[in-house]
């Protein structure tokens, strides 16, 4: 019933989003055709967007950005597959992000004026300015493989090294451009309010065209870390929802 801008896969068949009103962490089944809520973790303060801590290689531990801090989490799961979230350290941040993406070389995040390339103890090596444009969220993406992260800027999609030197800058696209990742082999996926996902290949001279079913307007996209099955917003009018969906 409430927006819900960000999610992460937390196990093959697990999901977890993050709630404003009231602010928690909810974790969903997605074993079957409808997933169900099946653990809900209070929260002090609004959750943001989350990702996984890239240097523990496993899905069930992540950050979690509550704008002026990032709560550092693993989320495991007993014989009875009851979740249990067990809070590993709070960092405490000098500029307030909403957005956080961890990767190999740094970990890239941004507010909706400034973005930051930091170090994996969050210290800052480099801030630039950064606009969430027709968003209402930033959104920004870490490659898995590389030191390459990626953002929106004029329509356009941006990838950049941990150095802040701007790679490559696609085409510019029609409409408007929201959520965005990499795949495995750092194309880059992005969301444009329709039905479909647009994949930047790597050095953005081309595009192409993803059609999903079952979806109205795509708004964010996020992947499983093997590339396997992916997770996408859609904000459709009243259908707002969730969807998950197996790569072939």
């Amino acid at each position: 019933p409430y927006d819900v801008f960000y999610g992460l896969f937390v196990h093959d068949t697990k999901i977890v989003l993050p709630f404003r009103d009231p602010s928690s962490l909810k974790v969903f089944d997605v074993t079957t055709a409808t997933g169900k809520c099946v653990h809900t973790e209070n929260c002090k303060s609004r959750p943001y967007d989350l990702c996984h801590a890239r240097g523990t290689m496993t899905l069930e531990e992540i950050y979690v950005s509550f704008s002026e801090s990032v709560v550092f989490y693993r989320i495991s799961f007993d014989a009875k597959d009851v979740a249990i979230f067990t809070r590993l350290q709070t960092i405490h941040l000098k500029e307030p992000r909403t957005a956080i993406s961890c990767g190999p070389a740094a970990i890239f995040s941004a507010s909706e004026t400034k973005a930051f390339i930091c170090t994996h103890d969050f210290t800052i090596k480099h801030t630039s300015e950064f606009s969430t444009e027709e968003a209402r969220v930033p959104f920004v993406s870490s490659s898995v493989t590389s030191d390459l992260h990626c953002f929106r800027s004029k329509r356009q999609v941006v990838v950049a090294n941990s150095s802040n030197e701007h790679i490559f800058r696609s085409d510019c696209f029609r409409g408007r451009l929201c959520g965005l990742t990499f795949d495995l082999h750092d194309n880059v996926l992005v969301c444009a309010i329709n039905n479909k996902l647009k994949q930047v290949r790597h050095g953005g001279r081309e595009s192409r065209d993803i059609e999903l079913a079952g979806i109205g307007d795509t708004y964010n996209v996020v992947l499983h870390p093997t590339g396997e099955k992916m997770l996408v917003m859609d904000y459709m009018g009243s259908e707002e929802k969730c969807c998950v969906y197996q790569i072939l």
